[in-house]
């Protein structure tokens, strides 16, 4: 009888081909593993303003019930952030379902995809939006700080003072129209009338004895 640590030839042969014929399959993943391979692209999606749930619509489009919650779930695991919190049974049983390699395939193509498509503003270009808001508000008392802590009520987390800095560069455009180098190379309208009344050629060469009637005429051509 053989040893039990032996292992026949024909089972080596028989191991071999099941290998084979397994490799030319990629094994499936679940939607946690696939989350976590896919989380750089993932966390740009979020920085570009997309939502835990764009990121699970994915799913849906390719027929894998994911919700919002799971992909939240997950990532918020791997990034060890506090304050979320979830039952097993509401991410579990999702973060465990099959996703084939293809359907895994094109779902990393269309996150890489959105994750180079920003959705929203930034907060710069959300005060620029609201300047005249904003200005409106300041006129009648209120303060960038009342201002910034109305924002945050809406979700929107923004110091009192980067929201006056983005406010004054919102408002910069509209005053550099009329630069003071414009203002002191216009030609007021007396100027003009005196270039055309006297030309240079017509007028009397300055004496070194001033009368009345030349130091009228110096007050005419030099308004």
């Amino acid at each position: 009888m053989p040893s039990p640590s032996i292992i026949p030839d024909s089972t080596l042969a028989a191991i071999s081909s099941l290998l084979q014929e397994t490799a030319k399959t990629p094994k499936p993943l679940t939607v946690e593993q696939l989350l976590i391979r896919e989380r750089n692209v993932l966390r740009t999606m979020l920085r570009n303003g997309h939502s835990h749930d764009d990121i699970a619509l994915v799913f849906v489009h390719n027929q894998l019930t994911v919700s919002g919650q799971t992909v939240e779930a997950v990532l918020a695991r791997l990034g060890k952030k506090k304050g979320v919190k979830t039952k097993q049974g509401d991410t579990l049983a999702e973060e465990a379902l099959t996703v084939s390699h293809d359907a895994a395939g094109a779902i990393a193509a269309e996150w890489k995809r959105l994750s180079t498509i920003r959705k929203g503003l930034t907060r710069q270009e959300l005060v620029a939006a609201m300047q005249d808001d904003i200005q409106a508000a300041l006129e009648v008392g209120y303060t960038y700080a009342d201002i910034a802590a109305l924002l945050t009520t809406k979700g929107i987390k923004i110091a009192a003072s980067s929201l006056q800095r983005y406010h004054r560069v919102a408002k910069q455009p509209a005053n550099a129209s009329e630069s003071p180098k414009a203002l002191n190379t216009k030609p007021s309208g007396d100027e003009s009338e005196t270039q055309t009344a006297q030309p240079p050629s017509s007028r009397p060469a300055p004496s070194r004895f001033k009368s009345p009637t030349n130091l009228l005429d110096e007050e005419f051509i030099n308004d």
